[in-house]
């Protein structure tokens, strides 16, 4: 009999959702590992404004693909493709659950379905390229692109500038169209079970959470840590972070700070929905909805924390805090009410109202997660009295 499959279990979504939070708790119930997908917090210094996990947290559970370069240095998603494809094989030689999280689309499709093997860079056909766009305009490129690669043309807008150089680069370069060279693509898909996981929310709470979160950032001192990296340097691609690039602009004078921190807010929130855009378009992706009320506990946690009865909607827990089956000192906070470690007790922030409450196979290994489960496998996982 051949060994099973390697598994990877890859949390996404929006910024601000509540990503990090979750695959803590999944990474501590099962015993996990949790590697980072997210295209700024490999830069060591970038630490305010991208959110990244703080030392306590690497502490309690190991996480991979933070800090890798310095800002000044460039990092690709190629870069962090072969980062991945080396760490995730020795989180699962150690026995542990690889669990990936981040917003970045690009650079999860990139490790699941593999990257265009097309060629490099070619900067000197790329200038000729782009200084004919200036002379004729991205439509006649586009119309040549027709020719060449029309299945690639297809998919890409007569005005996408960038997109349709490229195409035409590596059409130019190689002889062979784009879209042939994107049919030979592999990544971890074909050797490994891979289960992803949506995380979202209602859209004004979610717009509410991050502005919420950007504020925080300002007081934990984002303003003097973007000075800071101004006066280091940054290469092109670290300097398009969210909240830096918004505050070197302040810095330079083109809006004040206060002015910055409003731009970063309304842009984080068409950041966020940019993200759910890419995520939406993969099937593949099993979507939990995560809401700030009415998130409490279900029937099977219920059951192991007091035998004797069984809750099984939110409702029933409220009337077992009111005939005092479960007690609490603060009732008014009841939507917050979960049991952890068969102990109710409410879940604070950094919690983001989610339990996960593993189950665990008969021979007590840890929770078999199955390639492609159903929606309610996934929701199985955590503790939620959401309705969809």
């Amino acid at each position: 009999m051949s060994p099973p499959s390697p598994r990877l279990l890859v949390l996404v979504g929006p910024t601000g959702s509540g990503k990090s939070a979750v695959a803590m708790t999944l990474a501590q119930q099962l015993t996990g590992e949790i590697l980072s997908a997210d295209s700024m917090q490999v830069y060591r210094g970038m630490e305010i404004g991208t959110a990244k996990p703080t030392r306590e947290d690497r502490r309690a559970v190991p996480h991979h693909g933070l800090d890798l370069v310095e800002p000044q240095i460039p990092f690709t998603v190629a870069m962090s493709r072969r980062y991945a494809l080396a760490t995730l094989p020795a989180i699962q030689a150690r026995g542990h659950w690889p669990i990936m999280v981040g917003g970045t689309g690009l650079y999860i499709r990139a490790v699941i379905d593999g990257l265009c093997p097309a060629p490099p860079e070619d900067a000197a056909c790329r200038q000729a390229l782009a200084a004919e766009a200036i002379q004729v305009g991205s439509a006649a490129l586009h119309d040549r692109l027709r020719a060449a690669d029309p299945a690639t043309a297809a998919k890409l807008h007569p005005h996408d500038t960038r997109r349709i150089i490229r195409a035409l680069e590596v059409y130019q370069v190689s002889g062979r169209p784009l879209s042939a060279w994107q049919t030979a693509t592999t990544g971890l898909a074909p050797e490994w079970h891979v289960t992803q996981v949506g995380l979202s929310r209602p859209r004004e709470e979610l717009y509410e959470r991050i502005e919420t979160r950007v504020r925080q950032m300002v007081s934990a001192r984002l303003i003097e840590e973007a000075r800071a990296l101004q006066a280091a340097g940054l290469s092109r691609t670290a300097a398009q972070a969210l909240g830096y690039k918004h505050l070197f602009a302040a810095f330079e004078g083109q809006w004040s700070v206060d002015e910055a921190i409003e731009r970063l807010i309304q842009d984080t929130r068409r950041y966020a929905k940019r993200q759910l855009t890419w995520f939406r378009r993969d099937s593949r992706i099993h979507w939990l909805p995560l809401q700030r009320r009415g998130i409490v506990v279900d029937g099977v946690a219920a059951l192991r924390a007091t035998r004797e009865r069984r809750y099984r909607e939110p409702a029933d827990v409220t009337a077992a805090i009111e005939d005092g089956a479960i007690r609490c000192e603060r009732a008014n906070e009841r939507s917050h009410l979960a049991l952890i470690e068969e102990q109710p007790r409410f879940l604070t922030a950094g919690e983001i109202d989610v339990v996960l409450e593993p189950s665990f196979c008969d021979d007590d290994r840890a929770l078999d997660i199955s390639p492609q489960p159903p929606l309610a496998s996934i929701k199985s996982l955590f503790f939620s009295c959401c309705t969809r």
